[in-house]
């Protein structure tokens, strides 16, 4: 398709789409209106996503932080303390522990049957 001018735009401006019956157009001049109209969605998702950008970039740096940083910020600290020390031991196997802290665990509710909190206690 040609390039607008001022006048053609103007035109486009009153123009409504109810207006015009696509029936009556040859099949590649639809075509080209298609092709054109995503290229015509395509420039303006990107102006639009360039003024967000922009946008984003003000308000970060009104907080001294980059638009990255910003959105890779975690509101809560890494877990830098290192796992709890296990306090109870399963008797049958022993490789199972447990801190005593949080959900207790399967087997230590069914050692329990047999076992008391006392004697699956890791003592140093």
């Amino acid at each position: 398709m040609r390039s607008k001018t001022n006048r053609d735009k103007s035109k486009l401006d009153k123009l409504k789409l109810e207006d015009i019956d696509l029936d009556n157009y040859p099949i590649n001049e639809l075509e080209n209106l298609i092709a054109e109209a995503k290229k015509s969605i395509k420039r303006q998702q990107r102006r639009q996503v360039r003024e967000v950008r922009k946008q984003i970039e003000q308000l970060a740096g009104g907080v001294g932080m980059t638009a990255a940083e910003v959105i890779s910020y975690n509101r809560r600290k890494p877990f830098d303390r290192p796992a709890g020390q296990p306090k109870y031991r399963n008797p049958e196997p022993p490789h199972q522990t447990w801190t005593g802290h949080g959900k207790r665990p399967q087997w230590f509710i069914d050692a329990e049957e047999n076992y008391s909190r006392e004697e699956m206690e890791i003592k140093d």
